[in-house]
């Protein structure tokens, strides 16, 4: 039998929705194309991809207009540990491993239609979180996980 995978948390700060994060990457953003749809327009239609791997939450700017964030300064390419925080645009987030008591739905947050069968902002078994082939911007890993 195997080990369930870990589930993080990015709780947010500042109002904005949890996001959930079972393994695989996320692609962050206002475009419907996207795994996370954070609705502000600080957020790019396409503004970062976040990957979960051993401790860490790697976090990769996609040439964002609003950028990324950590202690206070913007980075495109970071990794924060547990109880760290960091900023995607103006949606302040902390960083922490999921206890389903602790982690709820901001008021007035938004789901998508795939979220019914698989929670709020976390990937369908088996989707990796890239974005689709039919893209127009180029995928690029996260550095450091190879």
């Amino acid at each position: 039998m195997s080990a369930k995978p870990k589930t993080a948390a990015l709780v947010s700060s500042n109002g904005f929705p949890t996001i959930k994060i079972n393994g695989g990457m996320l692609l962050v953003g206002r475009s419907p194309e996207c795994d996370v749809i954070v609705d502000s327009r600080k957020i790019s239609r396409r503004h970062c991809c976040l990957a979960l791997l051993k401790e860490r939450l790697y976090v990769r700017d996609l040439g964002s207009t609003n950028g990324c964030w950590k202690q206070g300064e913007r980075d495109d390419d970071f990794s924060v540990k547990e109880g760290e925080e960091f900023a995607i645009g103006d949606a302040n987030y902390r960083f922490q491993w999921e206890h389903p008591s602790e982690v709820v739905m901001a008021p007035g947050s938004k789901r998508r239609d795939s979220e019914r069968d698989h929670g709020p902002h976390t990937l369908p078994e088996g989707s990796s979180g890239r974005p689709s082939p039919e893209s127009s911007d180029p995928f690029v890993p996260l550095a450091g996980l190879a």
